[in-house]
C-alpha cells in the first residue's frame, strides 16, 4: 500500500501577462484561466510600466507580447526581468525574427515563443518555466540545489568573491539590464569580450539564461536592483 501523501498542493502560478491588444490579451488570459494550476495575477499594455506591475505582483510568469514595435517589446521585457529578476520571461515572437529574438534575450527573456504557438504549447512553456513544486521562487538560492537554501550566511557572496573583479563588474551590468554592446562600450572593450565574460559566468556559476545570471547577481549584491 502506498503511503499517502499529505504535503499540502503547491498555490497556482502567478503570471503576468503583458499584451497590447485586448482581444488577443483576453484569449491568452482564459487559456492560462482554464488550467486549474494557473492564474494570471495581472494584465497590462507592452511599455515599460509593465516593469512597475511586475515589481509589484511578483509573477513567476511573465509572458511579454513582441507583435509592437521591437523597441517596444525589448523594453518591457527588459523592464519586467529588472524588477523581478526571480520571475521567467517568455516572449510571444514573431516567426523568424532572429534578430529580435536575440535582443529579447539580452533583455532577460529566457524562452521565445512563436505567437503562432497552440494553446498546449504555450501551457507547456509557462509550466517548464514555473519553479518546481518543491522550490519556492523566490531565487536562485532556494530554487537551486547547487546553492542551497538561503541563509544569513550569504553563500551567493562566497561564490561571487571567486569571479574576477571583471566578472563581477560584466555580471552586474548584466543583472541591471544592460545590453551586451552598451556594457562593451561603458567598459571600453570589445563586444566579444563581454560575450567571452558572459559565457565564463555561465560556466563558473553552472546558470544558463541570463534570468539565472541576474537572480544570482541580486543575492550576491552585485547589482542596483533591490533584494
Amino acid at each position: 500500500m502506498r503511503p499517502m501523501n499529505h504535503s499540502p498542493p503547491r498555490p497556482p502560478v502567478r503570471i503576468l501577462l503583458v499584451e497590447g491588444r485586448d482581444l488577443r490579451r483576453e484569449g491568452i488570459s482564459a487559456i492560462i484561466e482554464r488550467e486549474p494550476d494557473m492564474i494570471v495575477v495581472a494584465e497590462h499594455t507592452v511599455g515599460a510600466e509593465a516593469g512597475e506591475i511586475a515589481g509589484r505582483c511578483r509573477p513567476e510568469v511573465a509572458i511579454v507580447s513582441a507583435r509592437t514595435p521591437d523597441s517596444e517589446a525589448v523594453e518591457a521585457a527588459r523592464a519586467v526581468a529588472a524588477a523581478s529578476p526571480a520571475s521567467a520571461v517568455i516572449a510571444l515572437c514573431p516567426p523568424g525574427n532572429e534578430r529580435l529574438e536575440r535582443e529579447l534575450r539580452e533583455a532577460g527573456v529566457a524562452r521565445c515563443l512563436s505567437e503562432d504557438c497552440s494553446a498546449a504549447d504555450l501551457v507547456g512553456a509557462i509550466r517548464d518555466a514555473a519553479p518546481a513544486a518543491d522550490a519556492p521562487p523566490a531565487g536562485v538560492a532556494e530554487a537551486s540545489p547547487r546553492w542551497g537554501r538561503k541563509s544569513e550566511s550569504g553563500p551567493q557572496k562566497l561564490v561571487a568573491a571567486r569571479l574576477t573583479p571583471r566578472e563581477r563588474e560584466v555580471l552586474g551590468l548584466l543583472a541591471d539590464g544592460w545590453s551586451t554592446r552598451h556594457i562593451a562600450e561603458h567598459l571600453h572593450i570589445s563586444v566579444k569580450t563581454v560575450e567571452t565574460h558572459r559565457a565564463n559566468l555561465s560556466a563558473k556559476l553552472e546558470l544558463r539564461s541570463l534570468a539565472e545570471l541576474t537572480k544570482f547577481a541580486v543575492l550576491a549584491g552585485l547589482t542596483s536592483l533591490e533584494r
